[in-house]
């Protein structure tokens, strides 16, 4: 027994520490392995107790931040009494993201009481997900058949909202790794209506959810309410590129990009670099729009995974950059994505978003960040030349600003928006580009 206190405590402090050390230069199965092996071990809580259970932990690691006697139902976001719990049907329940039919269905599983993959929940907006994979499209969900959500819905999947898209996405990677064990073989496939298996789909909405939505701060609390109790971590809160190294390893990727002065960042690829091409400064371009190049050099200070970019003036904070790289080569002179372009929000703390941003369609982006205050950035891309109306609206569905009323050329377009003239609440922002049109919701904190 002495000898499993003290694993546990080592365990726990070198999690504390987000040590991931065993990961480095791992890709596909093998990383995936890395991380089951991390994982597997934890504390089980029972499902319902009069000592400490998963209603209690709850109460905990999604407690509403403002009041910590309530707690934030996932799908509905809404703020319920944390204490009430069920109550008769009247409080809330426990969604397992990963529907406990596609792969443990007996509550004295491991699985079924993991915290990482369970969440508070609105009871009936919980049964009207029931097991459905994750995936985008389907209708407007509507609570009770009258309060609209930004939740949809269709036969065999549910779509949640921007803001809780790479909460969702993380919760299922963890479960299709910690549980990857022959035991129950947690599986990710890239198709919907999966049924009562155990796999879940869709594995490539999934990434997507990863990489739009970086971990919020509430979302790395969580995780480490959660690890104080069970005494493992979700590794993709702390590291969302682990996604696309497991499941796309054959991909050129920026895995982050880190400020080191005031004009200088250090960017860091998943996978090696040969000297030759890193130093070749005319295959890296660091842009502020797919049109304008900033003037940068490129150092390569020997290590395969690393390059260092120096700009010629300070960046601001909060600026989106973007790197593209061409035709560069791996170590085993393979020539590895053509034209990756990864966009850079400059930030130590928050690294980068991966996300293709070739302007081959048309969209508008989550703001970020979101909640702000009180500025924020609006990013959306045009396919070809058009008239681009960007508008932000109120609650009431006022129209409070024009951001954009202008014939614009495709491309990548980012909106320094500051609403010191707002006062604090819920606010959306609405384009129109050609025939295309599309609203996000964002949130002013003051």
């Amino acid at each position: 027994m002495k000898k499993l206190i003290l694993f546990f405590i080592l365990f726990t402090v070198s999690f504390a520490q987000n040590d991931y050390q065993t990961t480095n230069n791992l890709f596909g199965s093998e990383l995936e392995h890395e991380l089951h092996k991390l994982t597997r071990r934890h504390i089980r809580f029972p499902y319902t107790s009069s000592s400490t259970d998963v209603w209690s932990i709850l109460r905990v690691s999604d407690a509403d931040t403002t009041n910590s006697n309530n707690v934030i139902l996932i799908y509905t976001q809404y703020i319920m009494d944390g204490p009430s719990e069920y109550d008769g049907g009247s409080g809330w329940n426990r969604e397992h993201v990963w529907p406990n039919s596609h792969g443990f269905p007996n509550d004295g599983d491991t699985a079924y009481t993991d915290i990482h993959h369970l969440k508070p929940a609105d009871i009936s907006t919980n049964s009207a997900r029931g097991n459905k994979d994750f995936d985008n499209g389907g209708n407007i969900y509507y609570d009770g058949g009258t309060y609209q959500t930004d939740c949809r819905s269709d036969s065999d999947s549910w779509e949640v909202g921007d803001t809780r898209k790479g909460d969702i996405a993380r919760i299922v990677l963890y479960s299709a790794t910690r549980y990857s064990s022959p035991a129950l073989d947690l599986q990710l496939v890239d198709y919907t209506n999966t049924s009562s298996q155990p796999i879940l789909g869709k594995l490539s909405t999934m990434l997507q959810w990863n990489a739009s939505e970086p971990p919020s701060a509430f979302e790395r609390h969580r995780n480490d309410v959660i690890q104080s109790y069970q005494h493992n971590r979700n590794p993709f809160i702390d590291h969302p590129e682990f996604a696309n190294r497991i499941y796309k390893p054959n991909d050129f990727i920026i895995e982050y990009a880190q400020a080191i002065a005031p004009a200088k960042f250090i960017v860091k690829f998943t996978r090696e670099v040969d000297a030759t091409s890193a130093q070749n400064i005319a295959n890296y371009k660091l842009m502020k729009s797919l049109n304008t190049i900033v003037s940068a050099s490129v150092g390569y200070n020997g290590d395969n995974h690393f390059v260092q970019i120096t700009m010629d003036e300070n960046y601001p904070e909060g600026l989106y950059y973007y790197i593209k790289v061409n035709n560069l080569l791996s170590t085993n002179g393979e020539t590895i994505d053509a034209n990756s372009i990864s966009r850079i929000y400059v930030d130590p703390a928050v690294g980068i978003h991966n996300e293709n941003l070739e302007p081959n369609e048309y969209k508008l982006f989550q703001n970020y960040p979101n909640p702000f205050n009180p500025t924020t950035v609006i990013s959306y891309k045009i396919m070809e030349e058009s008239r681009v109306e960007l508008n932000i609206y109120n609650i009431l569905g006022e129209k409070v600003k024009s951001l954009v009323n202008e014939i614009q050329p495709s491309g990548v377009y980012n909106i320094n928006y500051d609403a010191s003239d707002l006062v604090s609440g819920v606010y959306f922002y609405s384009i129109s580009a050609g025939n295309f049109h599309d609203t996000k919701k964002m949130v002013l904190l003051k």
